[in-house]
């Protein structure tokens, strides 16, 4: 205490209330004391202890903070509208709390948003690499299908050729008839095989070439033999189109072209 004056904290002691109570009091109607600032110190006059008092009993009795400013204001004071101050707080503190919960609702919709996307998304993953499976397995079964087929009519009746060293087409005809042609050459082979117990033969490729695989003595280990012939569809420079002896393999070995030359004069000597 200096000059009757007191600090808060003594102010609050005269009124019998706690030092947080008595400040919280001073802050809320500050336009009733007359307490006065000396740098960072406000000191309150002996009559403000009874202020402080007074208020202390209304809240006792029940009375909310608008009433009590109005208490207030009857004893002669002139204070601030801490009602309307109040009402206004509380209605932005309801905004805020309002627009807390919309905030809340939001982000609880997009989570929701999100897990559904990413089931979906789980989803279609599972779809397409089901679907990419299914393409591969048709496509599989395609290629045994198209294999066990063999080439088609019209491929196997190209004119069947080699190409030589000059990269000149050679084939076999005679003279008022047909081309020889990969029908033919297989006609040929199976006529050459005993039986079927001695000779089998398969097809493997697409509709570009194809690939006759034979098999001399299948099943027999010690005497089976393989060969493969690989034909394609091409063009010559005259425009025609032909079956094309591109590789000819026996037992693993591949044939050069002189081995083609004494073949196809062997088939032109003998016919077909």
């Amino acid at each position: 205490m200096a000059d009757g004056v007191y600090l808060i904290s003594e102010l609050a002691e005269l009124a019998g209330l706690a030092e947080n109570t008595a400040r919280r009091y001073a802050r809320l109607f500050d336009g009733h004391f007359s307490g006065r600032q000396s740098g960072r110190v406000t000191r309150y006059p002996a009559e403000d202890a009874e202020l402080l008092a007074c208020i202390a009993s209304w809240y006792k009795e029940g009375l909310s903070t608008p009433e009590v400013e109005e208490k207030l204001r009857s004893r002669g004071g002139t204070g601030r509208p801490v009602g309307d101050v109040d009402r206004r707080l509380d209605e932005v503190l309801a905004e805020l709390a309002a627009q807390a919960g919309e905030m809340e609702d939001l982000r609880a919709e997009l989570r929701r948003e999100r897990a559904l996307r990413e089931r979906e998304t789980t989803s279609l993953r599972g779809e397409i690499e089901r679907l990419r499976s299914s393409k591969q397995e048709l496509r599989r079964r395609l290629g045994t299908l198209a294999n066990a087929v063999g080439p088609s009519d019209a491929f196997l009746c190209l004119p069947l050729v080699f190409q030589s060293e000059e990269e000149e087409f050679l084939g076999v005809s005679v003279r008022g008839k047909k081309h020889f042609t990969l029908t033919d050459f297989v006609d040929l082979v199976h006529r050459n095989g005993r039986s079927d117990r001695t000779l089998a033969l398969g097809w493997e490729g697409g509709r570009a070439g194809w690939t006759l695989h034979i098999t001399e003595y299948p099943g027999r280990p010690i005497l089976e033999k393989h060969h493969h012939v690989r034909v394609s569809r091409r063009q010559t420079p005259k425009g025609n189109t032909v079956a094309l002896i591109e590789e000819l393999k026996v037992n693993g070995r591949l044939m050069p072209v002189i081995f083609l030359y004494e073949l196809f004069k062997q088939i032109s000597r003998e016919g077909w």
